[in-house]
């Protein structure tokens, strides 16, 4: 390879990485500003309750992805595509209808109308992630960026709204509704489309099927050690020690998105590598990521009295000790994360 097509690569991934970083910081920024809104404008009793619903919404959410999203990113990309786009996004929207039966049969049982309003809002909020996949997998990432500041600027719009209405519910819908204005905004250059059922499940037990396990095996482990907390914590201990749980797992909302955008990064990447090297460099890149997960945990324990008034002011007092066993929980997904890394590389 000569000098010049080195450079031209060098560039390319490099604009890429930024890019994919934009797109992390926009979708972080768009949870978090309905997050804030809701701890501001409902308290903190209403921010348990939304953070249970959310729950569901990322527990479903981490089995589309392992099913889906995941094995269609790690797939090198043919001269002749045979509509495994169209298939994925089939196959999404069957599962966000079938979670959506499970989630609203959870909240009738339960009698959490939030719950309700997740059950409805799943197949855009799934068809909204599996298209910042369908950018990713085209090398656009800008796309995906474009995709997730539609989110945000749906989600600042509707700021006065959340914190004007003091209900849950209203700032669900608003959520769902911001979700809109991205998928609105990407549509025309990604144009999405549908196959039949029966050629989407072909694609996935020929394609996917093989690399679906161990994703879903990763996507069970960050499941129990993260959702299922929330799930028991609201259960055991009420919506309001829930919303302390939640606000104090916004301070570490930075290291998420950077740990995220460095899987979206790297998997594309890997996928055209040999194995052994491709093992090789995920365990390097994956303790990397753990000792930046360290650095970042220390730097937000100590700056939490100023984090906790730019943040909630006065609507929400975080306890400093609740900060340490969610900085071990984030050490904890850090080597969840080496883990799929590993299987994802193979």
């Amino acid at each position: 390879m000569t000098l010049t097509a080195r450079s031209s690569r060098a560039r390319r991934a490099l604009g890429s990485m930024s890019w994919a970083m934009a797109d992390q910081v926009l979708s972080a920024l768009s949870n978090f500003a309905i997050t804030i809104a809701v701890a501001r404008g409902i308290g903190v009793e209403g921010l348990g309750r939304f953070s249970f619903a959310f729950a569901a919404y990322l527990t479903v959410l981490g089995f589309a992805r392992s099913l889906v999203s995941e094995p269609l990113l790690a797939q090198p990309r043919r001269e002749v595509d045979r509509g495994i786009e169209a298939a994925s996004t089939t196959l999404t929207l069957l599962f966000a209808s079938a979670g959506g039966l499970v989630v609203g049969g959870a909240g009738l049982l339960l009698d959490r109308v939030e719950l309700l309003v997740v059950a409805a809002a799943l197949p855009v909020a799934l068809l909204h992630d599996l298209l910042r996949y369908h950018a990713f997998r085209r090398k656009k990432a800008q796309l995906a960026a474009l995709l997730d500041g539609g989110w945000l600027v749906g989600s600042v719009i509707a700021w006065p709204v959340v914190t004007g209405s003091d209900s849950v519910r209203i700032a669900l819908l608003c959520w769902c509704t911001a979700a809109l204005v991205g998928i609105g905004l990407g549509w025309q250059f990604l144009r999405p489309r549908l196959i039949t059922p029966r050629a989407a499940i072909v694609w996935w037990t020929s394609d996917a099927r093989s690399l679906a396990g161990p994703l879903l095996l990763d996507s069970l482990l960050v499941t129990i050690s993260t959702q299922a907390l929330v799930f028991v914590l609201a259960s055991m201990a009420g919506n309001s020690a829930l919303g302390l749980l939640r606000a104090g797992q916004v301070y570490f909302a930075p290291l998420g998105l950077i740990l995220t955008a460095l899987g979206v990064l790297t998997v594309p990447h890997l996928a055209q590598r040999r194995s052994a090297a491709t093992a090789a460099l995920a365990i390097r890149l994956s303790a990397a990521a753990a000792v930046l997960a360290l650095v970042v945990c220390g730097i937000i324990i100590v700056a939490e009295p100023l984090l906790h008034t730019v943040l909630y002011a006065d609507s929400i007092d975080v306890p400093a000790l609740l900060l340490v066993p969610l900085a071990a929980q984030v050490a904890v997904r850090s080597e969840e994360r080496r883990v799929g890394k590993e299987c994802r590389s193979r």
